[in-house]
């Protein structure tokens, strides 16, 4: 049994579990240099609470933008956020060649939201289509500027809710989970052009909605 197994409600700004925050209060973070992996194991080889809060600190962030902005739902988002720590907290994490914490965590979070799709009937269609002018989309295109460019405003909103589900996908890993291509082709057991033509799409589509060139 891990320390805070029977802990399972997380606020929604990304604080710790309840009763975690208070007992952590003064207790200094582990150095911010320690990876992910070590942290992870402390907490579960030891009940290390600071080095989970560590962790925590570290995601806690990203993980809620890249929900929210995938599905909208805040009320939803909160609940499925919440699952998502309690299985980090419940399902052991294994170090395995070329998958870290990023990956462990960030799969658990996918599938959460595949599970949530299949529940409410929501097809995504993965048989995309592609321009041969997508093929010219500039792949070192920075995604962290296309968000920042329309912050959490009206813009941002429409421009990330008419990217199908698939390229949205890839396109929020990128900029909120700063994963690889090829991380993320590993974690949603695609191919990498298959991601890579993905990625050029949301970056093309997101330019243009922007830039008010978005067409039909």
């Amino acid at each position: 049994m891990y320390a805070i197994d029977a802990i399972s409600y997380y606020t929604p700004a990304g604080t710790l579990p309840v009763g975690v925050d208070i007992f952590l209060n003064g207790m200094a973070l582990h150095n911010q240099d320690t990876s992910d992996e070590q942290l992870i194991l402390a907490y579960q080889e030891s009940a290390d609470m600071q080095a989970f809060n560590t962790l925590y600190s570290r995601y806690k962030g990203p993980l809620y933008r890249y929900m929210q902005r995938k599905i909208g739902n805040r009320a939803l988002v909160d609940e499925l956020f919440q699952e998502v720590w309690a299985a980090v907290i419940k399902s052991p994490f294994q170090t395995r060649e070329n998958a870290g914490f990023k990956s462990y965590l960030y799969r658990i979070a996918h599938n959460r939201l595949t599970d949530h799709y299949r529940r409410s009937a929501v097809r995504i269609n993965y048989q995309e289509t592609y321009t041969e002018a997508d093929s010219h989309v500039d792949l070192n295109a920075d995604p962290a500027q296309l968000v920042s460019q329309g912050e959490i405003g009206k813009d941002m909103q429409a421009a990330l809710a008419q990217l199908p589900l698939a390229q949205r996908e890839v396109f929020l890993l990128k900029a909120e989970a700063e994963m690889s291509l090829q991380e993320i082709a590993e974690l949603l057991d695609e191919g990498f052009e298959t991601i890579k033509s993905r990625y050029r799409y949301a970056i093309k589509q997101m330019q243009q909605h922007l830039s008010g060139d978005a067409h039909d």
